[in-house]
């Protein structure tokens, strides 16, 4: 797929902390400017963390949603 060509990316498993810091990557490649990334899985490990520190790298606003297994969401 091409840069930009999303509006909605997610990501709904829980992935060890290399991967998951590399697909939050790749998806956020992949999303149009006003695209919005979905994480799940946060209170996982050391999930919630590498949410965190992704979005303040990228300066991205973001908000988690009290689910289940805390749930990340994140846009410019």
């Amino acid at each position: 797929a091409k840069r930009g060509c999303f509006d909605l990316s997610m990501i709904v498993v829980p992935l060890p902390v290399d991967s998951l810091m590399d697909s939050m990557d790749l998806c956020w490649s992949l999303l149009r400017e006003e695209g919005t990334l979905v994480v799940d899985m946060l209170d996982e490990g050391k999930a919630g963390a590498i949410f965190f520190d992704f979005c303040k790298a990228r300066g991205l606003r973001h908000r988690v949603l009290k689910t289940r297994y805390g749930t990340g969401i994140a846009g410019r």
